[in-house]
């Protein structure tokens, strides 16, 4: 009788084994980074509207001339989460930013908003006609490829960036997926 017993009892161990240690050996995205995923870098740097020594020319999607600085303000180390949203049926990129980052954010936009201001002001009443902002910009490149800037109005103390119609709404999702960095373990 005991023998009766056992062997069933063993063979379903011997399957349950064999299901686990499958379930362990398999490949899949939950157990394997996918290689064939897009490598995205994010980086902040000021960014002018006129021509400075040292300054990299590079164009907005609109066609918008900027002068962009080699300094890396801000980049990937300083995220601490990405969202896509809409606003009005508009793709939106919501970028929080780290405590680090949120400091660093803050004293790089105290530090160049008064530049804006005075820019503003030299221009007076022709800057409301001509409809236009100058100053100082902060330039956002992907992959090192400026897709747009932010001009900087006053100083962000919320430690949020946020990015409307700067992309695709697909586009604007993709990046939300492959920027968000991973929780930190427990």
């Amino acid at each position: 009788m005991t023998r009766a017993v056992a062997l069933p009892t063993l063979l379903t161990m011997l399957w349950l084994v064999g299901i686990c240690t499958g379930c362990a050996s398999q490949t899949g995205p939950a157990n394997r980074p996918d290689d064939r995923r897009e490598r995205v870098s994010i980086t902040f740097h000021l960014a002018y509207d006129e021509p400075q020594d040292g300054l990299r020319e590079m164009k907005t999607k609109d066609g918008r001339q900027m002068y962009v600085a080699p300094l890396v303000e801000l980049d990937q180390t300083d995220i601490a989460a990405v969202r896509a949203l809409r606003s009005e049926r508009r793709p939106l990129l919501q970028i929080s930013l780290t405590p680090v980052g949120t400091e660093r954010l803050y004293y790089l936009t105290a530090a160049n908003y008064q530049r804006t201001k005075q820019s503003t002001q030299q221009l007076g009443p022709l800057i409301d006609l001509l409809d236009v902002q100058v100053g100082v910009w902060l330039a956002v490149l992907v992959n090192d490829e400026l897709a747009g800037v932010l001009p900087i109005t006053a100083p962000v103390t919320g430690g949020q960036i946020y990015l409307v119609d700067m992309f695709s709404t697909r586009r604007t999702e993709e990046l939300a997926d492959l920027l968000d960095p991973p929780p930190e373990p427990p």
